[in-house]
């Protein structure tokens, strides 16, 4: 549902702008979350926890690394596939990337979370 080429086009393309008009919500594209929590009576039960759960994951994630594209021997960025492997839940298949700490201060703060005692 969430790849149907008349309500979201191009949908194997990430592109965030697909939702904005004028620097706005664009209120005219459906927003995905109607489909990616189930309807009715089957709905998710922890789709509130599920969603900010992946949120503070991914902003704790990009607020202390680069994530990047790898280069070839020749300095050019390898582009991604948009390979997946089919199971109970899609998923892309393995791809190379290069994750870098941002700034010293960004390693002290994962270092500090690495409790042993």
């Amino acid at each position: 549902m969430l790849h149907n080429e008349t309500i979201y086009p191009d949908p194997f393309i990430f592109n965030p702008d697909r939702f904005m008009k004028n620097g706005k919500i664009n209120i005219s594209v459906r927003d995905p979350v109607h489909a990616c929590f189930g309807f009715g009576r089957r709905i998710r039960p922890g789709r509130y926890m599920a969603f900010s759960a992946v949120w503070i994951a991914i902003a704790s994630l990009i607020s202390v690394f680069d994530i990047e594209k790898v280069v070839d021997d020749d300095g050019n960025a390898i582009e991604l596939t948009h390979e997946y492997i089919s199971a109970l839940v899609c998923m892309p298949k393995p791809f190379k990337c290069l994750i870098k700490l941002r700034s010293k201060e960004a390693e002290a703060a994962i270092r500090g979370t690495d409790d042993h005692s």
